[in-house]
């Protein structure tokens, strides 16, 4: 029956997709095979291409901007199978990406062991990701469909100059197909393991000729996840089926005016991830909430399948839903010839309903079903241009950001009698409240002679934030409970008893984000660069009080002082690409979560991070072109207050000490029958810790992942197929987990997925 519902909407999309596309065929079929060319995504030859990026709010080549930054372009992602942009950090050096604890459609980066500990909208990302420079304000729903990118710019360090809030730890920046005037088109279908069906098509094309251009994308995509459901028969855990669109139009009235509108939209219904109790114990923990054993095996379950890696045994709904759009208009003006005015106006809303077992049990112990909505609107007005015979170039800006969100958290925390009953005592919060965000900002590089130039940047941010708060526990055990919160034992009648009462705190939070740094251009090939900057991640709230009014205490923000050198160079008449950053990082005011009997309260820790980074692009012979990013990163906490669960001296979570990922493309030139690449990836993370705890079962060794590709193309460029595998050796790993058996009982880690292979047909037009 699934199935069949899944088949349904891919055929529904299917008719939707060619619903757009078919209108603009008599067009298309007008169009030279210049076009077509252009829309190929056949390996290059010869020197390495010139990449284009806005690291610095203004459009250059990625080899002259003095920071460390890895630029995916389309064909990029093609090759390496990216779906949705978790799968970025894979290709870039000292980044990791994972789902939330919550297990949904997030995107949690790590950068350089900087990251997000918590989903709870009270909490503040540690990475902003921007889509055409539009901030999303939550993590919960980020994890977007990279549908019709022209290429994805993952900036590590602090951007607190340019960018602003919670990007201590770096930005990764979303840069969406613009409408052309030329038209053209693609359609992609992929079929593969777990029952994978994808499909995309896109379209550009003129409206108005030389005056406006329109673009549309859709992509539907539908898999199986790879749990096995036990106690729900026919889902599986961690499966897809999103559904996602995008409409972009362009006018350009004039030479000196171009007026940019977008809309998206997306829409999820698949599960959360496939989640395993690790615990080695087959009884709970004494305190508090777990009664009967947990990991006996239901009667209907073979007892050779215990162990079975792929066996879900969660006891709520692993439901994963969300419904997310938004639209984005950007005016650019060109005042004069050296500068320009550009205003970003954005909106966007955000619903999404999360089923989480953090024992991944049969008991209804320790589960949560969230419920968060959320609404945005952002105006950015920039000035960037060049001064002084362009000796002086400079972006300024004025920024203003608002939201409202809500949160409902029901957690059971204990159950009597038998699995799956609903004898559950819970735990229910509520969480709403707004955030408003004002910036100015200004950065100058100035020429000092013809190689030597200095940076000074500088940006001035506030943040008023207002959080309501309302927490209850449900009774539902059938008599009264006596549970041991501090500072004294508290009797929970039978029905709901209320354990704190309606709240609002509000409170400001101001920072300065300056920049300075130096650059040498060396040779026209080779750029040396040192910076200091800083970064910081707003203060805010104690979200989880668990019904103490002393708990909800402010908590400054997060700040990090960043000293950075490195080096970008092109060498060998432009076939080798090498850039290599040093860094080292004094990281105060760690939002810090201590959770003793039943109550979290936040504390500020410090640390201190250092490491380097390496890229290496290659092409010796035309046939062959030859990838590898290295990084390395030491953390260690230096200053933990006391009653925090872990000490100076623990490495920092989400951490790996070393991240590798190389690759290796060969084309084999068929002639007239046009020509096959083949390519190979290697993928590997070093050991780290999910916890700050650093227990033993909070630790992933390191692993390697091994993903091949196989692509046909034809003579004309416009005809692809092509056959991949991921994880083509089936390594067994884990994606994130947390042992909270000390407090709660379970410990709990999400599963990494197993091998995977498709085949995928693209057309292009």
């Amino acid at each position: 029956m699934q199935h069949t519902v899944k088949m349904d909407r891919l055929l529904a999309t299917t008719a939707l997709g060619l619903t757009v596309l078919l209108p603009t065929v008599p067009a298309m079929a007008q169009e030279t095979q210049t076009a077509q060319a252009a829309q190929t995504t056949r390996p290059p030859q010869g020197p390495l291409e010139e990449i284009v990026v806005t690291a610095r709010r203004t459009e250059e080549t990625l080899q002259n901007v003095p920071v460390a930054v890895t630029a995916l372009t389309a064909a990029d992602l093609e090759k390496r199978n990216v779906v949705d942009i978790n799968d970025i950090g894979r290709y870039t050096p000292n980044t990791y990406v994972t789902r939330s604890p919550q297990g949904g459609s997030d995107a949690n980066f790590a950068i350089r062991g900087i990251r997000q500990d918590d989903f709870i909208v009270s909490a503040d990302p540690a990475v902003g990701i921007y889509v055409d420079g539009v901030y999303l304000g939550r993590t919960v729903g980020s994890g977007l469909d990279a549908l019709d990118l022209a290429r994805v710019e993952v900036l590590r360090g602090p951007q607190g100059t340019l960018f602003g809030r919670n990007t201590i730890a770096g930005a990764v920046s979303l840069v969406t197909q613009k409408p052309s005037h030329e038209t053209q088109g693609r359609i992609e279908g992929t079929v593969g393991s777990r029952e994978l069906y994808r499909l995309r098509g896109s379209v550009t094309g003129s409206i108005v000729p030389d005056i406006l251009a329109a673009r549309a994308a859709i992509s539907y995509t539908t898999q199986d996840g790879p749990g096995e459901s036990v106690y729900f028969p026919g889902r599986t855990a961690g499966d897809v089926d999103d559904l996602a669109g995008r409409v972009a139009f362009l006018l350009t009235p004039g030479d000196d005016l171009e007026v940019y509108l977008t809309a998206d939209a997306t829409q999820g219904r698949g599960t959360t991830r496939h989640t395993i109790n690790r615990g080695a114990s087959t009884t709970a923990a004494p305190f508090p909430f777990f009664g009967p054993p947990l990991r006996t095996l239901p009667a209907d379950i073979n007892n050779d399948r215990s162990s079975d890696l792929y066996l879900d045994f969660r006891s709520v709904n692993p439901v994963n839903d969300s419904d997310i759009y938004g639209t984005a208009l950007t005016i650019t003006y060109q005042v004069t010839d050296s500068i320009e005015f550009k205003s970003i106006s954005a909106y966007r809303d955000l619903e999404a309903t999360t089923g989480q077992d953090y024992d991944a049990t049969g008991y209804r112990a320790f589960d949560q079903v969230a419920t968060t909505e959320q609404n945005q609107f952002s105006q950015e007005f920039q000035i960037n241009g060049t001064a002084l015979d362009g000796r002086v170039t400079f972006a300024t800006g004025l920024y203003y950001f608002t939201e409202d969100f809500s949160q409902l958290l029901p957690m059971n925390v204990r159950q009597f009698g038998p699995r799956l009953a609903n004898t559950v005592f819970t735990n229910r919060q509520f969480r709403e409240g707004t955030n408003e965000s004002y910036a100015a900002y200004g950065q100058a590089t100035v020429d000092i002679t013809q190689q030597l130039s200095a940076t000074l940047g500088i940006r001035y941010s506030l943040d008023d934030k207002e959080l309501t708060l309302n927490d209850a526990f449900v009774n539902n055990l059938g008599f009264p409970i006596t549970l041991p919160f501090p500072p004294f034992p508290v009797l929970f009648q039978q029905g709901v008893n209320t354990t704190l009462p309606r709240t609002t705190v509000d409170s400001k939070f101001p920072s300065w984000t300056p920049r300075l740094g130096l650059e040498y251009q060396a040779t026209d090939d080779v750029l040396l660069y040192g910076h200091w900057s800083k970064g910081f991640k707003s203060g805010g709230f104690n979200g989880r009080p668990q019904g103490s009014t002393a708990a909800i205490q402010p908590f400054d923000p997060e700040e990090v002082d960043s000293f950075e050198v490195g080096v970008k160079s092109r060498l060998l008449d432009d076939r080798l690409q090498a850039n290599v950053a040093v860094f080292y990082m004094d990281y105060q005011n760690i939002q810090s979560v201590i959770q003793q009997a039943g109550t979290f309260t936040i504390t500020n820790a410090a640390a201190e991070i250092q490491g380097f980074e390496a890229e290496l692009v290659a092409r010796p012979a035309d046939p062959l072109t030859l990838t590898l990013g290295i990084g390395y990163t030491d953390s260690e906490y230096t200053d933990v207050p006391v009653g925090l669960p872990y000490r100076s001296g623990n490495v920092l979570p989400l951490s790996p000490e070393w991240t590798v990922n190389a690759a290796a493309e060969y084309v084999v030139p068929l002639d007239a029958m046009g020509d096959v690449a083949l390519r190979g990836e290697w993928v590997y993370t070093g050991d780290q810790f999910f916890q700050a705890t650093n227990f033993p079962s909070e630790l992933q060794e390191g692993y390697s992942l091994f993903n091949f590709r196989v692509t046909w193309t034809n003579a004309d460029g416009n005809l692809s197929v092509a056959g991949y595998v991921q994880n083509a050796f089936e390594e067994e790993y884990f994606t994130f987990g947390q042992d909270a058996s000390a407090g709660f009982g379970p410990s709990y880690v999400f599963v990494g997925d197993p091998r995977e292979w498709g085949l995928q047909l693209t057309v292009r037009f």
